[in-house]
């Protein structure tokens, strides 16, 4: 008698594990190409963010003929150590949290309401728009408004904090601090005209990636604390404690921490070792002046905001020249090859120093 076979209509286990796997290749595949294509869309927005700043400075400068301080100081009246953020906030349609803050800095009689205040609400406000969205939020710092936004101080790293214009010194860069009142700055604004190497060929503001807890990471926001003022002279003695990416010895994870905070250590620049190469302060405190390199979450390198308001993206291998000479602020003596960089002179860290400086008189290349 004949039996009537009948066979499966489904996947056999071998045919199913194939197209699992080919599934698997198939996601392995395009999963790159739409993580790439996220971070494409995100530097864009990162680019339109130091955009829209650039409009705002240039707005700024239109109304009063000059550029807001990085720094304020009390010895000046008003509040202590703010940043050039809060100058800037009606410019970038933060009119009403400006108001809210100037109301407050009007009816206070003392250096207050300061930076650190988490007490005070206007400064716990989240900004977008000072934020690059490839960089993840951070707790660090508590409740205060956080950013990765930078006014560059230029190619220097001594006195370009709240002391801006002690001998000289600290007035190398896009945007400076108010200075104390025994200086030679006393609280001079920074105006276009002092930008003598032409606003195209000179950082206003850059970004550097935000602090996050117990993470030593150059490009994320760690800085290396007590590194003494012998860096002053050779900004890169620094360079031996950045191993694998990431700080040795004592850190803080202070970077953008803080937006009204006007510290260079919380929302300043400098340029002299390179894009990503990490932040050095000269001591332990918050305060003082140092080495602030940019860096980024972007793939090798940081994006730039120039003086006349365009954005270029400046790789981590651009030339820094000699790292080991003394910084231009620095009064040291001068040999071998540092000789030809008198202080106050041309930038001795490259292209890069180039670019952050306001009066070095170098000739910039237009290819970066």
């Amino acid at each position: 008698m004949q039996k009537n076979v009948v066979r499966s209509k489904g996947f056999t286990l071998i045919e199913l594990l194939v197209v699992i796997a080919i599934i698997a290749i198939l996601v392995a595949l395009l999963l790159p190409a739409v993580q790439q294509a996220r971070e494409a869309a995100r530097r864009t927005q990162c680019r339109n963010n130091l955009k829209q700043l650039g409009i705002a400075i240039h707005n700024y400068h239109d109304t009063y003929n000059a550029l807001p301080f990085a720094e304020t100081h009390s010895d000046f009246g008003g509040p202590r150590r703010l940043s050039g953020f809060v100058g800037l906030l009606p410019y970038f349609e933060q009119q009403n949290l400006y108001n809210q803050i100037q109301a407050a800095v009007a009816a206070r009689t003392d250096w207050g309401p300061v930076p650190w205040d988490g007490g005070f609400a206007p400064y716990n406000t989240k900004l977008p728009a000072i934020l690059c969205p490839s960089d993840p939020d951070t707790t660090e710092g508590g409740s205060i408004g956080k950013t990765n936004y930078m006014f560059s101080r230029g190619d220097g790293n001594w006195d370009h904090n709240q002391w801006s214009g002690n001998g000289g010194r600290g007035q190398r860069g896009f945007f400076t601090s108010a200075g104390d009142g025994n200086d030679g700055n006393n609280g001079r604004a920074r105006n276009f005209r002092d930008v003598v190497d032409g606003l195209s060929n000179t950082i206003a503001m850059s970004e550097r990636s935000k602090g996050q807890p117990g993470q030593r990471y150059a490009n994320g926001g760690a800085l290396s604390l007590n590194n003494g003022g012998a860096m002053r002279d050779n900004p890169a003695s620094v360079l031996p404690k950045l191993v694998g990416g990431q700080l040795q010895g004592d850190f803080a994870t202070w970077t953008g921490t803080r937006w009204p905070d006007g510290a260079p250590a919380f929302t300043g620049c400098t340029t002299q070792l390179g894009p990503n190469k990490g932040a050095y302060v000269q001591g332990g405190w918050d305060g003082e002046d140092g080495i602030y390199e940019p860096s980024s979450r972007h793939t090798g390198g940081v994006l730039c905001l120039m003086g006349d308001g365009g954005v270029q993206f400046i790789s981590d291998s651009i030339d820094t020249g000699l790292t080991n000479c003394p910084g231009p602020d620095s009064p040291a003596a001068r040999s071998g090859a540092c000789a030809t960089y008198t202080q106050f002179g041309r930038s001795p860290f490259g292209v890069w120093g180039a670019l952050g400086s306001i009066g070095g008189q170098e000739v910039v290349s237009t290819n970066f």
